[in-house]
């Protein structure tokens, strides 16, 4: 029965960790709560034997905890731009998925992240915009400006 409840746990924590963005977040909150507790309770067995069950669940939730944070790296970004639509529409697609991205444990990992790349798709996207078209309105010279300081080029920044 324990094995069973195990990998159901396994397979929940997979899908929420694939489905839902910064889930991995939460994950790590947990391990380091887990983490705490087995400290307390290696400290306490020091002075009195403690049932091995205070050791097994929470090294089982590190598990399945850990396992999330592993499916959470092979979760696929969004399309780094659109072609479709309105200037207005295009750009605030762009900030969106800028955001989005960075809510990703894996942008923050080198060896898993695209970030570079994909700011620079977006950089490439709102340049080709405004020299096709004069940005005017507010809202979109905000998602421009968004965009613009992932740049690494002091011109871009005068832009903005």
């Amino acid at each position: 029965m324990s094995k069973l409840v195990f990998f159901f746990s396994l397979l929940i924590i997979a899908i929420l960790s694939y489905l839902i963005s910064s889930f991995e977040f939460i994950l790590i909150a947990i391990i380091t709560l887990t983490f705490i507790f087995l400290i307390f309770a290696g400290i306490i067995s020091i002075f009195k034997n403690l049932n091995r069950k205070y050791f097994k669940i929470p090294s089982r939730i590190l598990v399945i905890c850990i396992f999330g944070i592993g499916v959470s790296l092979f979760r696929p970004y969004e399309e780094t731009v659109t072609e479709t639509g309105t200037l207005s529409e295009r750009l605030q697609y762009a900030y969106e998925t800028d955001q989005k991205d960075r809510k990703q444990l894996r942008s923050f990992l080198t060896y898993f992240s695209d970030l570079e790349q994909r700011d620079d798709k977006r950089l490439a996207q709102v340049k080709k915009i405004q020299k096709e078209d004069t940005i005017e309105k507010a809202l979109d010279k905000f998602y421009a400006a968004f965009i613009y300081h992932h740049s690494d080029n002091s011109n871009d920044y005068k832009i903005v």
